[in-house]
């Protein structure tokens, strides 16, 4: 029973955690990146992530642009872009309608982004004569993957149970022999 119940604390949780190194300067971002580009989005498809009869909006999506104006890299008047759905994943969820300096880069399905990158939102024209675009944050941001709920109160309970039998064990250990 001690055993048992010791399983629910090494069974882990989802880790979840996106960590970034601050972004480089505008120039050498472009430099890196395989494309940088303008667009909207126009539409997406999950291509990960997907569980049976159930919808999921966790996985990977491929977003499709409408490119308006390339600023590195060759990119047509459409371009597809992958990301993971979450940001605890470092991905990036694109709003269809929506306009974006997008930063990407070569990986296993094609052009990526996600939040690493200097990839954003935009609304007003860019000019891009050598300074970095201007950008507001959306007046909106579409719903984030809501974290794991919090544990159980049976899960609760069981923890709680385990450790009063752990300290029981280890107080009856510390008793002299022979009582």
């Amino acid at each position: 029973m001690l055993v048992a119940g010791s399983l629910v604390f090494v069974v882990p949780g989802r880790a979840m955690a996106c960590s970034c190194v601050p972004p480089p300067p505008f120039e050498k971002a472009v430099q890196e990146a395989d494309a940088v580009f303008v667009g909207a989005a126009i539409s997406s498809e999950q291509t990960s992530g997907q569980r049976g009869f159930f919808p999921s909006t966790y996985g990977t999506f491929v977003y499709t642009f409408e490119v308006e104006e390339v600023v590195a890299g060759e990119v047509g008047p459409t371009v597809e872009v992958s990301s993971h759905s979450s940001g605890a994943s470092c991905g990036i969820r694109f709003r269809e309608g929506a306009r974006y300096i997008v930063f990407a880069y070569e990986g296993r399905r094609g052009l990526e982004t996600g939040l690493c990158s200097p990839t954003e939102r935009i609304n007003e024209t860019v000019d891009f004569g050598g300074s970095p675009p201007v950008g507001e944050p959306p007046a909106e941001t579409p719903p984030e993957i809501s974290p794991d709920p919090p544990p159980s109160p049976v899960l609760l309970g069981a923890a709680a149970l385990v450790a009063v039998g752990g300290l029981l064990v280890l107080l009856r250990s510390m008793l002299p022999a022979g009582r």
